[in-house]
């Protein structure tokens, strides 16, 4: 078909240019049709060559490192925003985190701790209480952070590690060099994840916004290892379940001149399922726990299983406002609630052999108010109160409720900035109708690294 169109075109060109009409006789034409038959015979075989080279790119697998996938080379992989391309492989890095600076005052108090600690608020009478005010700053929250992405023939492998500085405090008289400590520290690949992250039995999408490094009362708080499995049910319905590491959190009576100790048989056993809707989201958690106690003095062991269940939802509010909540309740559930572990309220009362396991129930909620799109609001107020086992115990100077509420003001003009403001209201009681009140006031600027 190139052929007669181009054999047409010439023979039209030659009949209607003055001159070259005139000298293409016969013969000229024979020979200028047999000079096109050749370069049509070699344009007709380049083209044949070059589709066989398309098809070779398009079906032959590229060249990669043993355990690739030409899905791994970095041509055929664009990297996500923020993300570093390693050359030559799949492979991508990502280094995220935030810098970090926190001004904090506590009013009529010399408390001074580096976060809300409400189960530890002085109490009335007491040294620290008759303070009249106490102020510190420090950097502790910055964090930093990798995730290592590689593609494989199993999915992506990814590997995700956090630090921040609440390890060891360091001296305010000198250098503030204040210890690392691990956050996170796991592998996913697939629904199936093992390392260090987040307890399975936290709802972190309804977890609220405070620049107190903690948050209220009545959230639970724990980052361990695990091994945990999480899949889609469909009707936006999915599942997570994890073993995680246990920790039988006990008392044992002071009078009790027994030496005893735990004795962790198996992992806590965790699970959850959550549905994400038009309006939010919802999440109910449950947890086993195996509660060994060995008394070493008489080789006698006892035992208690713990549970602990929690219900939790972000409900959107108008175009971007938001409500969230949370509800626990747990008999043995000790550590799993973050004020019952920090104020000693542990899972289980132990005297002479005699267990028994301790309930607790807390809860939280929290508005989140958008002004405009750079300025928004956070209030929030929490609970959690304890069934303490004092004759057990033998003593009653353990905290029987606790509750907080927080107000907080954060400008945040780009994502890589915000500051805000933040105030605090908390309360304890003991057992023994003993008080104590907290007000604080912080400041935060936060700078992200990505």
């Amino acid at each position: 078909m190139k052929k007669i169109i181009l054999t047409t075109a010439l023979v039209t060109l030659a009949s209607t240019t003055p001159g070259l009409a005139h000298a293409a006789s016969d013969a000229d034409m024979e020979k200028i049709q047999a000079q096109m038959q050749i370069m049509m015979e070699r344009i007709e075989a380049l083209e044949a060559e070059n589709k066989e080279l398309k098809k070779t790119l398009t079906t032959e697998p590229a060249i990669t490192s043993p355990g690739r996938t030409a899905a791994a080379t970095p041509d055929t992989i664009e990297p996500s925003a923020g993300d570093i391309a390693v050359p030559g492989t799949g492979t991508t890095l990502k280094f995220g985190g935030y810098v970090k600076a926190n001004a904090i005052s506590d009013i009529g108090s010399g408390y001074g701790a580096d976060y809300a600690n409400f189960s530890a608020i002085p109490l009335d009478g007491s040294a620290t209480a008759k303070k009249d005010t106490d102020f510190h700053a420090h950097v502790r929250d910055t964090r930093l952070n990798a995730t290592v992405t590689t593609p494989t023939d199993i999915g992506d492998v990814k590997a995700f590690v956090e630090v921040d500085f609440f390890g060891t405090r360091g001296s305010e008289l000198i250098t503030n060099g204040h210890g690392i400590q691990v956050r996170h520290a796991y592998g996913q690949v697939g629904g199936l994840l093992a390392g260090q992250t987040w307890s399975n039995f936290i709802d972190m999408d309804a977890y609220p916004e405070s620049l107190d490094y903690v948050g209220p009362v009545g959230i639970s708080l724990l980052r361990q290892t695990q091994v945990r499995y999480s899949g889609d049910l469909g009707n936006d319905l999915s599942y997570s379940v994890s073993l995680e590491n246990p920790n039988a959190d006990f008392t044992k009576n002071s009078s009790d001149s027994d030496t005893v100790s735990t004795h962790e048989r198996m992992p806590d056993f965790i699970a959850q399922i959550k549905q994400q809707a038009d309006w939010g989201h919802w999440s109910l958690s449950g947890l086993a726990r195996d509660i060994n106690i060995e008394n070493e003095t008489t080789s006698q062991s006892e035992s208690e299983i713990g549970y602990g269940l929690a219900l939790a939802s972000k409900m959107n509010v108008g175009d971007k406002d938001n409500l969230k909540v949370r509800l626990t309740y747990g008999d043995g559930i000790g550590r799993y609630l973050f004020d019952a572990a920090a104020g000693g309220n542990t899972a289980i009362a132990y005297n002479n052999g005699t267990l028994d396991s301790q309930k607790a129930w807390a809860g939280y909620a929290a508005y989140q108010h958008h002004w405009t799109d750079t300025l928004r609001s956070n209030i929030e107020g929490g609970y959690i109160g304890m069934d303490n086992n004092t004759t057990l115990l033998g003593t009653t100077a353990v905290n029987e409720s606790i509750w907080s509420a927080h107000a907080n003001l954060i400008w945040q003009p780009v994502k890589q900035y915000k500051v805000g403001v933040e105030y605090m209201h908390g309360h304890r009681e003991l057992e023994n109708n003993t008080e104590g009140d907290l007000d604080r006031v912080q400041a935060s600027f936060i700078y992200a690294l990505n």
